[in-house]
């Protein structure tokens, strides 16, 4: 059986055979491909011109222009407003191009990186990789720190994947007090540390697969598998699936925040620059020998399952969700009596908090918050000064849908905002 992408991109969600190879931990990949997979990826393939437009305009740093040379990867960016035909030159100079975090700017890449989500409870991004002739891509040999999902979308790209998967890598991660031991306002990003070290010298093939791959074919590839690729013909476009599993570190980390919650001990100062003959400054090695009974007594398996449920809680208000900014249902939603429902507000307006920009919103409340587009302000106002209403008396606010606004109501009841 193979996977296919087209159940990811619709909402019937993440198909079983993709399922199974993340959870089997080995490199796969479709010997053989649909029909509907090549149109799908085909017609996001043929909005990637609007998606670069969106990109320079807004986030122009998210473009990434780079050529592999020996021992060098300098990475090089477009300036704002910059034409999409500009990055054409680029490309014929044999530079790729990379579009970081492309589901922003694509209502169906954002579509299948929620449905990843959903279904392995995890951040997932994609990126979009266009390789000009004989493009080594990153050049060497190298590894990644996370899953991918490698999705081919124009012209055939050659891939050389080792069969045996080392030990999984980790960026590095700093808990010095520049940082905040708190993720309240979201999980650390996938791209913080020097990604140069995952790629080395000494990383070699122990097991090595080659094969090519043409449009609408996939492959998986795990944490820690060697993996390398080049272009096969004249140009190569790729969607890269980045899924990002919480690790047990992870874990670890949200149970010391509890735990520092509670036990003041741990919050007190370890001084690293106590010389002997400062007597009266405690010693920072006896410090942690004496609080390691207090880390072990309070870790027991009801309190491991509560990590494990704030973890998932956390995530939850983070994931990405139908409301967002490019991704809505198209038509009218199926309970179509909600254009007629009243609606009640459940939470006093002095504490429905909004905060928002140019283009981005989040109404926070007792329980979570919910990242909204901008046009929906209005309708957050309304409900904040409203205590009963109807969808056809804010409907007139803003620019969104019927629908649009239909997920947005059923967002606030699903947190007990609204009913």
């Amino acid at each position: 059986m193979c996977a296919t992408i087209t159940r990811f991109s619709t909402s019937s969600g993440v198909d079983a055979t993709l399922r199974g190879w993340v959870f089997d931990r080995m490199p796969k990949f479709t010997p053989k491909f649909t029909r509907l997979d090549i149109d799908t990826i085909a017609e996001i393939s043929l909005n990637l011109g609007f998606m670069l437009e969106a990109a320079i305009k807004s986030a122009p740093d998210d473009i990434d222009i780079f050529n592999v040379e020996i021992g060098n990867f300098n990475v090089e960016h477009p300036k704002k407003n910059t034409p999409v035909n500009a990055l054409k030159a680029w490309t014929r100079a044999g530079f790729s191009i990379r579009l970081n975090k492309a589901e922003r700017f694509s209502r169906d890449l954002h579509r299948m990186c929620a449905a990843l989500e959903r279904e392995f409870r995890c951040p997932a991004f994609v990126n979009i990789y266009m390789h000009p002739k004989m493009s080594r891509g990153l050049g060497e040999p190298h590894v990644d720190d996370h899953d991918v999902l490698i999705v081919q979308a124009v012209g055939n790209r050659n891939w050389v994947i080792d069969s045996e998967v080392s030990e999984i890598p980790m960026r590095p991660r700093t808990l010095l007090p520049h940082e905040v031991l708190d993720y309240s306002s979201g999980w650390p990003t996938p791209n913080e540390g020097d990604a140069a070290l995952l790629r080395s010298s000494n990383l070699g093939f122990v097991n090595p697969t080659e094969f090519t791959i043409k449009p609408g074919m996939m492959i998986y590839i795990p944490a820690g598998c060697v993996h390398q690729a080049s272009t096969a013909g004249d140009y190569s476009i790729h969607l890269t699936f980045g899924i990002h599993h919480f690790r047990v570190f992870d874990a670890l980390l949200v149970a010391l925040q509890r735990i520092t919650a509670r036990d003041t001990r741990l919050r007190q100062p370890i001084f690293l620059h106590r010389k002997a003959n400062q007597s009266s400054a405690p010693d920072p090695y006896e410090t942690l020998i004496e609080l390691i009974p207090a880390l072990l007594t309070n870790v027991k398996p009801d309190y491991i399952k509560d990590v494990l449920w704030e973890m998932r809680e956390r995530f939850s208000m983070e994931q990405k969700r139908s409301i967002g900014l490019w991704d809505h249902q198209d038509g009218e939603p199926q309970q179509r009596f909600e254009k007629t429902r009243r609606w009640r507000r459940l939470v006093e307006k002095n504490l429905i908090a909004l905060r928002y920009n140019s283009t981005r919103a989040r109404v926070s409340f007792p329980g979570g918050f919910i990242d909204i587009p901008r046009a929906a302000v209005p309708i957050v106002m309304y409900i904040r000064s409203h205590k009963e209403f109807e969808i056809d008396e804010i409907l007139s606010l803003c620019a969104l849908s019927h629908s649009d606004v239909a997920l947005l109501l059923r967002e606030f009841a699903r947190f007990e905002v609204l009913r």
